[in-house]
C-alpha cells in the first residue's frame, strides 16, 4: 500500500449529532450536575452512569450521598453509612499488659474505665494484686486474650537495686514500630539514663508490641494497649532502690506510687490526653484527687494535647477557649503547679516553611506544692526531638553540680594575676574548693 494512501482503507464514521443540554430549575441533583438546585437533561455518558457523586463534607457527618441513574434523574434515597472510627479514650474497657524479667510470661487483663479496681497494695511487700477478671470479652487491642489471660495471681512489681530514682522521661513517640523510633529511644536512654521511661501513641499492640518492649533494654514494663493508631501508654523501668505500685489505669493515664526503700512514698501520673476535646473531658472527670487514690504529693506529666494559654501556641489562626478553660480549671481544682522547663518553649512542631510552621507546648509536667517542697531542685528539660513531632520531657529530681573532671593543675599564668593571693587566701579560709574560686 502506498504511504500516501495508508489510511485510505480505514473507515471513518462521522459522530452522531449531540442533542443540546437543556437547563431547567429543579430541587434535585442529576448525575451530570455538580451543583444542588439545578438539573441537566440530556444524554448520560457511560462515565456518569458508573460513578456516584460524594458530598465533600461527608466525612464530617459520617454519611455519604449516593445516587442511582433513573429516567427522571432523581436522587436515590439510599444512604451509605460510614462507621465512626473507634478511639481508645472512648472505650469503657481497656487492656493492661505486664511483662519483663520478673514475669515468666506476658500476661494480660481487662479492666474497666472509671470503675477502679482498688488494688490491695501491700506497702511492706511492694506487690501489685491483680484482681480476678470474670467478665472477659474480646477486645480488638488484645489478640488472643483468652490464651494469655492470667487470673487470681499476684504480679510482683517490686524493684530492689542500688541507686535511687533520679530521672523520669515522658515521650510521645508517634509510632514505635520503625527502627528510627528504636534508635531515638535508645539515644535518649543513653544520654539521660532514666529510671522510668514512658512512651505514648505507639500505634502497635499485641504480640508485635510484646517483641518491641522486650528489645528496649529495661527490666520491666507495663502498658495500656492502643486501639489501632489511637491511644496507648507504655511504661518501662529499671531495677533501682525503689518500688512501683499501680494505683489506677485508664485509657488516658497511668497512676502509680513510688515506694523508696527509705523515705516517704509519692505518686506520679503519666497522661496521654486525647486530641479530641469531648474525650479529654472524660480525662478531666476521671483524674481527680477525690476519685483516684492519690496523696497530696504527686506529679503529672505527659502529652495533654491542649494548652491553657494562647501564648503557648504559634502559627494557629484559632484558639479553643472552652478547651483551655477546662484544662485550666482541672489544674486549679487539683492544686497543681507548672514545673516550668529548660530548652525550647514548644514541645510539638510541624511544618516545612515559615508559612506552614505550627508549634505548641502540648507536653508539660505539673506537680503539687508538697511534691515541690520535697524535691525543690527538680527541673524539666526539653531536649532536641528525634523521629517524632514531639520532644520528650526529662524530669530530673536532683540538680547535680558538675565538677571539674581530671586532677587539679596549677597554671603558671595565674602568677601574673593581681588578685592571686586574695583568691588563695579566701579559699584556704573556707570550706569551698579552690577550683570553685577560679
Amino acid at each position: 500500500m502506498d504511504r500516501s494512501n495508508r489510511y485510505a482503507a480505514l473507515e471513518i464514521n462521522e459522530p452522531a449529532p449531540v442533542e443540546p443540554m437543556r437547563l431547567s430549575p429543579s430541587n434535585t441533583i442529576d448525575k451530570g450536575s455538580s451543583r444542588a438546585g439545578l438539573s441537566f437533561s440530556g444524554p448520560q455518558t457511560k462515565r456518569s452512569a458508573s460513578k456516584n457523586p460524594v458530598r465533600p463534607d461527608a466525612g464530617d457527618t459520617g454519611t455519604d450521598i449516593t445516587s442511582t441513574p433513573t429516567n427522571t434523574s432523581l436522587v436515590s434515597n439510599k444512604v451509605a453509612t460510614v462507621p465512626k472510627p473507634r478511639r481508645a479514650a472512648e472505650e469503657t474497657k481497656h487492656v493492661l499488659v505486664f511483662g519483663g524479667k520478673k514475669y515468666a510470661s506476658v500476661s494480660r487483663i481487662v479492666t474497666n474505665r472509671g470503675v477502679f479496681s482498688k488494688h490491695d497494695n501491700t506497702h511492706a511487700n511492694g506487690n501489685l494484686d491483680i484482681p480476678n477478671v470474670e467478665n472477659q470479652f474480646s477486645h480488638p487491642s488484645a489478640p488472643n486474650i483468652d490464651e494469655n489471660l492470667e487470673t487470681n495471681e499476684i504480679q510482683e512489681m517490686d524493684i530492689i537495686s542500688e541507686t535511687p530514682l533520679e530521672r523520669v522521661i515522658s515521650w510521645n513517640c508517634q509510632g514505635a514500630t520503625s527502627p528510627t523510633c528504636r534508635r531515638a529511644f535508645l539515644e535518649y536512654k543513653r544520654l539521660f539514663k532514666p529510671d522510668i521511661f514512658c512512651i505514648m501513641e505507639p500505634r502497635v499492640s499485641g504480640t508485635h508490641a510484646d517483641a518491641i518492649c522486650g528489645r528496649l533494654g529495661f527490666d520491666n514494663w507495663i502498658r495500656v494497649e492502643s486501639l489501632g493508631f489511637s491511644g496507648g501508654i507504655w511504661i518501662f523501668w529499671t531495677e533501682n532502690n525503689f518500688s512501683i505500685q499501680l494505683i489506677e489505669s485508664h485509657p488516658q493515664f497511668f497512676a502509680c506510687k513510688v515506694l523508696p526503700v527509705s523515705g516517704v512514698s509519692w505518686n506520679f501520673c503519666f497522661i496521654y490526653a486525647s486530641p479530641y476535646s469531648p474525650c479529654r473531658r472524660i480525662l478531666w472527670t476521671d483524674l481527680k484527687l477525690d476519685s483516684v487514690d492519690l496523696s497530696d504529693e504527686w506529679m503529672a506529666l505527659g502529652d495533654f494535647n491542649c494548652v491553657p494559654f494562647q501564648s503557648e501556641l504559634q502559627g494557629y489562626n484559632t484558639f479553643n477557649i472552652s478547651g483551655a478553660k477546662l484544662f485550666s480549671d482541672w489544674i486549679f481544682d487539683n492544686g497543681l503547679l507548672d514545673m516550668g522547663f529548660e530548652g525550647s518553649a514548644f514541645t510539638w512542631s510541624r511544618g516545612l516553611s515559615s508559612h506552614s510552621l505550627q508549634r505548641a507546648r502540648l507536653d508539660r509536667a505539673l506537680c503539687s506544692p508538697n511534691w515541690q517542697f520535697r524535691f525543690p531542685h527538680a527541673y524539666v528539660t526539653h531536649p532536641a526531638k528525634f523521629h517524632s513531632d514531639h520532644c520528650p520531657l526529662v524530669v530530673s529530681l536532683n540538680r547535680h553540680v558538675h565538677r571539674m573532671e581530671g586532677p587539679f593543675r596549677f597554671q603558671l599564668a595565674w602568677m601574673n594575676h593581681a588578685d592571686l593571693g586574695m583568691i588563695v587566701g579566701n579559699a584556704l579560709n573556707s570550706s569551698t574548693d579552690i577550683p570553685d574560686f577560679i
